[in-house]
């Protein structure tokens, strides 16, 4: 891979909007631009991203998942693809739940499809699409209950730090996006197996 010509980083805070909690979120965005914007096999992905930008206006972006996995270790390293990416993740640093709820009614009315049941995925045209929101609507625990009742709990731990240390990808159309680095990907992987070793065994070992 090139050489990375700057490196510059985006402090973003946010206030926690959880209540009885004063703790303010503040990332640290490291840009070591990776230059991946000859790459046509990611104009989809960087359409996708257009799409949830315009949604999301100011509110941070962090690609996460399988689609952050393969866009470093597939398309900067060269490294063949084990699986294939059935989705795409993506983490929302909101200040609160109505901001995320925007977020989404927005993708909404530009034609994305919601599924019944499953408040964080999408679909736009044959793109399944995960938001994760974080930051102010997380519990003090690091997890968050998704509205309106709060019965579904979704562990975010880690995912602060994702943003703090992600890398800018720089994709077709000019697009650029922050992506959890290899490092928080794993991490990320390893709480996620904490918290669902019993509910679906051996997938995130696995995939770690």
């Amino acid at each position: 891979p090139a050489s990375h010509p700057h490196s510059w980083s985006t402090r973003i805070s946010l206030l926690s909007a959880t209540p009885g909690v004063s703790r303010r979120h503040t990332f640290s965005v490291t840009d070591s631009l990776l230059d991946l914007s000859e790459r046509a096999v990611l104009e989809p992905l960087a359409r996708l991203l257009v799409q949830v930008r315009e949604a999301a206006s100011d509110t941070p972006v962090l690609l996460i998942g399988a689609a952050a996995r393969d866009l470093l270790l597939v398309h900067w390293q060269g490294v063949a693809v084990q699986r294939a990416t059935e989705d795409t993740d993506m983490a929302l640093a909101v200040p609160d739940w109505d901001t995320f709820l925007r977020v989404r009614d927005s993708l909404i009315a530009g034609g994305a499809t919601a599924v019944d049941g499953l408040a964080h995925r999408l679909w736009l045209s044959d793109q399944r699409l995960d938001l994760v929101p974080f930051a102010g609507v997380e519990r003090p625990e690091r997890s968050i209950a998704w509205p309106p009742g709060g019965a579904e709990v979704m562990n975010v731990s880690g995912l602060g730090e994702a943003l703090a240390t992600a890398v800018s990808a720089r994709l077709p159309r000019g697009v650029s996006v922050a992506v959890a680095s290899l490092p928080a990907q794993a991490l990320l992987k390893v709480w996620a197996w904490e918290d669902r070793k019993y509910t679906t065994p051996g997938k995130d070992a696995a995939d770690l």
